[in-house]
């Protein structure tokens, strides 16, 4: 090996073959390599052990004199703030590398800077409890340095760690391989004997196995495939070998736990004996739906604010009588907390439950209380061990979840939806022997698919009760229609059980009929439009003219979106021309002219009245460009997507309908079309019917089937 390639100053006007950059696998700042290097005041993505092994296999003495000259370079900024405070990963990636250079110098300025780092981990768990438990970074550090020190104390914090990490198993190793952990949980459990540190572990292993090739080409043996293929698949070199022997120690390995799921509807938890007990949620508000990327909804707690306090995002508690006996304000009663099992900074919002001893035993419930604001929810601990999530109308996420199959069933069948696109989804049943039993897959292009997977099956009517799991290629969020045993899944066969009693997703009322007809306006005193669903209305210009000013305008109305829970459709909510607003599945909501176009994360809440607004003006940011904005309720929607858009001239067009597409039903009133852009930021939701003045275009009350058109009344068609 070349040690001197990676031995790189990258001041930046110099030009290097391998200059440092994020993502890239060789460092400079006086750097050696590993991916970021010196990136940060002591790297946590530092290593010398691949240094150490260049010496004492090739007997390379420059490997040496690199190792030393790095080494003593970090233990020189041991004073820098960074090195003081706990940073995660950074401070257990440092104290790794000080350990492996103490090891091998016996230099006790290294085993000094070791020790500092461990102060600083310590204080971290008496703060908050843990410490971050990945092993690319912190595990190797901490069991390394009490293997080295015999601190008690290190020893305790690691399988405290292992032991929040198994109870969560919140490492998402699909979307990161640092996030992996199956050398930390070997250690572990090797450390105290404790099975319940197996499952995790062991459903881990059977991911890394089934993503390893060992058939085909030979340079395909041995090849990661897609979920491993950045810098950090070399850990399962480190991984794979301890597990082995973990495996060899423990052969009736348990059966594998994957990741705790998350979802969007009830979780039921069941009590066996009266006593307070404890519930840590982790609550994910207007995050979007796992799987499904979007636009965010970056300022939605400004518009939440706005909604009445019995809508405002809350989580019910209820006890074995199905009745609530609280509920939680979702704004006020979350605290953001650090990410375990994610990188630097990350934080996540997180709820404690404390159910008091009430004379009662039984099912307790959580829920959210509506999904007016999208939540989902995630049982990260819990007293009680046996935890379901309900299915059917609520979408529910995991890589493997686990069912119910009850003594004596025969045939049944489960039905899948995913919650995907752009990817393939496979899903795997197997039995309560772990044997594949049936196996579907499909590809899914830029929408997702429509229809449910259906798939029949037979448990051959067991005389006991048996748990069999479906399983995804990665965390897919779902919505899992069973027939024929419980609409409920678990995390593991040991946290399934029957609740006492069903929670429903509360119903959303489509429109009847087989036309256009008047219901109550959300102003008052007036009428609105009920459009069932496949029924749209046309308004043609009278004289051809378009119906919008290209340059600057408006579009407003009152809408009810009445999208079902399980309906993964588009739904245009007006179209003229090439202009288009509509909701993007159940993920935000976008404003199109043509090719170019605005994104954002406003998910139109199901079943209410909702102020709705597109404005577009001259950009004066770019010139040529136009500027647009979405509003809910007199919210300006913010985002990250790019509101300066450049539609091609000529685009107004002398017709707009109402909806632009067949699906579920719409209601809607008060539409008011203008030739300025009315709003700029934030504004006092209309109250009141809108009165045309001489910016208005278009104004229909919905009252009959006409529109004010320029002054003129004009009749709207049926579609």
């Amino acid at each position: 090996m070349d040690i001197d390639i990676c031995h790189l100053d990258s001041d930046e006007s110099l030009d290097f073959r391998f200059p440092k950059f994020k993502g890239g696998r060789y460092g400079g700042n006086d750097g050696v390599c590993h991916y970021g290097a010196n990136i940060y005041p002591l790297g946590p993505d530092c290593h010398v052990r691949f240094m150490l092994a260049d010496y004492y296999l090739n007997g390379n003495p420059r490997a040496w004199e690199v190792f030393r000259e790095f080494a003593d370079h970090q233990a020189g900024r041991r004073h820098e703030r960074a090195n003081n405070i706990y940073v995660h990963r950074q401070t257990g990636g440092g104290m790794r590398m000080f350990i492996e250079a103490y090891e091998a110098s016996w230099d006790p300025e290294y085993l000094s800077c070791a020790h500092q780092l461990a102060d600083i981990l310590y204080g971290a768990q008496q703060k908050l409890g843990t410490t971050r438990y990945d092993d690319v970074y912190m595990n190797e550090g901490k069991v390394k340095y009490y293997q080295l020190t015999g601190d008690e104390r290190m020893r305790d914090l690691f399988v405290n760690d292992m032991r929040v990490l198994s109870q969560r198993r919140d490492a998402d190793v699909f979307a990161d391989t640092r996030h992996t952990t199956l050398w930390g949980l070997s250690h572990a459990y090797w450390f105290t004997g404790e099975e319940s540190l197996l499952p995790y572990a062991a459903w881990q292993f059977k991911v890394a196995v089934e993503r390893v090739p060992t058939t085909g080409e030979d340079h395909e043996i041995g090849a990661i495939a897609w979920t491993f293929e950045h810098a950090y698949e070399s850990t399962l070199g480190n991984q794979l070998p301890t597990f082995a022997a973990l495996m060899r120690d423990v052969p009736d390995m348990p059966q594998g736990a994957g990741p705790t799921a998350t979802g969007s509807g009830p979780i039921y938890l069941q009590e066996a004996e009266d006593a307070e007990q404890f519930v840590r949620l982790k609550i994910e508000l207007y995050r979007g739906i796992p799987g499904l990327g979007a636009a965010p909804f970056s300022n939605w707690q400004e518009w939440v604010e706005r909604l009445p306090a019995e809508d405002r995002p809350a989580l019910r508690v209820l006890g074995p009588d199905a009745q609530e006996i609280s509920r939680v304000d979702l704004l006020t009663g979350v605290t953001t907390t650090p990410a375990l099992a994610a990188d630097t900074g990350a934080t996540e919002g997180r709820m404690d439950l404390r159910i008091p001893a009430d004379g009662q035993t039984g099912t307790y419930c959580i829920v959210p209380a509506s999904q007016i604001a999208p939540v989902r929810v995630t049982v990260l601990e819990t007293s009680m061990p046996k935890v379901v999530h309900g299915t059917g109308d609520a979408w529910v996420a995991a890589a493997s979840e686990t069912f119910l199959v009850p003594a004596g069933t025969g045939p049944f069948s489960l039905s899948v939806k995913s919650l995907t696109m752009r990817t393939d989804v496979r899903v795997t049943v197997r039995n309560a022997d772990g044997e594949d039993v049936a196996e579907r897959v499909w590809s899914v292009t830029s929408d997702c698919r429509q229809d449910y997977e259906r798939i029949e099956l037979d448990a051959g009517q067991p005389a006991e009760d048996q748990a069999w799991t479906i399983s995804f290629l990665a965390p897919t969020a779902s919505y899992l229609r069973f027939e024929g045993v419980p609409n409920i899944v678990a995390a593991g066969a040991g946290a399934l059980f029957i609740p006492d009693y069903i929670v429903e997703m509360p119903p959303v009322p489509l429109p009847t009929g087989d036309g256009p007809t008047l219901v109550e306006s959300p102003l008052g005193g007036g009428q609105a439009l009920s459009l069932p669903t496949g029924v749209g209305l046309a308004l043609k210009s009278p004289d051809g003219t378009p119906l919008m000013n290209e340059t600057e305008g408006t579009i407003e109305m009152w809408v009810r979106d009445t999208r079902q829970h399980d309906d993964l459709h588009n739904r245009s909510l007006i179209r003229s021309g090439p202009l288009q607003l509509y909701r993007r599945i159940s993920v935000g909501t976008y404003f199109y002219i043509g090719a170019p176009g605005h994104q954002t994360g406003l998910v139109l809440p199901q079943d209410r009245w909702v102020h709705f607004a597109a404005t577009w003006r001259p950009s004066t940011r770019d010139e040529g460009a136009t500027e647009v904005a979405l509003y809910i309720d007199g919210v300006r929607v913010e985002t990250s997507f790019n509101r300066h858009i450049q539609p091609e001239p000529g685009w107004a067009a002398p017709e707009l309908l109402i909806p632009a597409d067949a699906y579920a039903g719409l209601f809607v009133d008060e539409l008011r079309v203008s030739d300025v852009a009315r709003y700029e930021g934030n504004f006092d939701r209309p109250e009141a019917p809108f009165d045309p003045d001489a910016n208005t275009l278009i104004l229909s009350h919905f009252e009959d089937d006409t529109a004010l058109v320029r002054g003129a009344q004009v009749q709207w068609e049926t579609r």
